[in-house]
């Protein structure tokens, strides 16, 4: 009923409008306009909002795509600039020792490497992908290789998706940039496992070394003892001695000689570098040190540049013969 009345108003209404003066309308349609302007107007800027919402969003993406990009391209750069770091070093060493040996009297002829280097990357298994390893859902339960790699995978060592299908063996070293991590302990056919250098079993031959700065000082007393690796300054090396691990978060150095010059914020470099890679690996910086009444070496801890909680991805280091010299033997 009231549906019915107000349709009757609305069409009586309608009916007076049309037969109304102009004047009249005129002014009646002034006042309509008047009262629904800003209501109008308010719902354009209401449309015009919603229109522009899909470029903002197509902007924000393109914006957080270009960011993925460039800190993509950061890492890269960064990663160079350790290598660029670490062949500085070496070349700085080649020619103090070239101008302490002098020129040799006649041109030397270069000549092929019979052992090369390279790296290859892996990447650190995490507890979930472990467990679906050793369940045998991805490398074959019950074949001989499976049932190895499952095994290493039950042992409390970090594991990583490399195995001897791609050459990895016990005792080759394990790095993060620049950083040792530690070395292969175990290998199996599609995984090996990791002794990190504060494994209590880990040992390494290790070098002291100092920067002519002083930031070296100022990071140790700040909790920062790993400097940057792209930093150029000058390193002066000093005692070699053993590193080995604790079994907690740091290493200790050892079978340096008193006599030695020693201070907190030494920096600690791989010693067993040769023609085949003969780049020094960083270990860490020296946190703290003694020298105990009557002993013969100091009693020196390192605390390491990086540890295994902190990354996802490492590189091994493998040698193999050169083809090249192979090949010129068969010929």
């Amino acid at each position: 009923m009231k549906l019915h009345l107000a349709a009757v108003v609305c069409c009586g209404v309608a009916a007076a409008l049309w037969w109304a003066p102009p004047r009249r309308t005129e002014t009646l349609r002034a006042a309509v306009r008047d009262a629904i302007g800003p209501a109008a107007a308010a719902l354009q800027q209401v449309k015009r909002a919603v229109a522009a919402i899909p470029p903002m969003w197509s902007r924000s993406a393109e914006l957080a795509e270009r960011l993925r990009r460039v800190q993509a391209e950061r890492d890269r750069w960064r990663i160079e600039a350790q290598r660029l770091a670490a062949r500085l070093v070496v070349v700085r060493e080649q020619a103090d020792r070239s101008r302490q040996a002098g020129s040799p009297p006649t041109e030397t002829q270069p000549s092929a490497p019979l052992v090369l280097a390279d790296l290859v990357e892996a990447r650190i298994l995490g507890p979930g992908t472990s467990r679906l390893l050793q369940s045998g859902q991805l490398i074959g339960l019950g074949q001989n290789d499976g049932a190895r790699d499952q095994a290493l995978l039950l042992e409390p060592l970090p594991a990583i998706d490399q195995g001897t299908d791609v050459r990895m063996a016990p005792g080759l070293p394990v790095y993060a940039g620049r950083c040792v991590v530690g070395r292969i302990v175990k290998a199996g056919r599609w995984v090996s496992l990791i002794q990190p250098v504060t494994d209590k079993q880990y040992r390494g031959y290790a070098q002291l070394a100092r920067r002519t700065s002083s930031q070296i000082e100022l990071a140790a007393f700040h909790d920062t003892p790993r400097p940057p690796p792209e930093q150029t300054e000058e390193l002066v090396f000093g005692a070699r001695g053993l590193l080995e691990g604790t079994g907690t978060g740091l290493c200790r150095l050892t079978l340096v000689s008193r006599t030695e010059p020693v201070q907190v914020g030494d920096l600690v470099f791989t010693a067993d570098r040769d023609g085949a890679f003969p780049y020094p690996m960083f270990y860490g910086t020296v946190v703290r040190t003694e020298l105990p009444p009557g002993q013969p070496h100091w009693d020196i801890l390192v605390k390491p540049a990086v540890t295994l909680d902190e990354l996802h991805t490492v590189s091994v280091l493998r040698k193999r013969l050169n083809p090249d010299r192979a090949k010129q033997q068969t010929e």
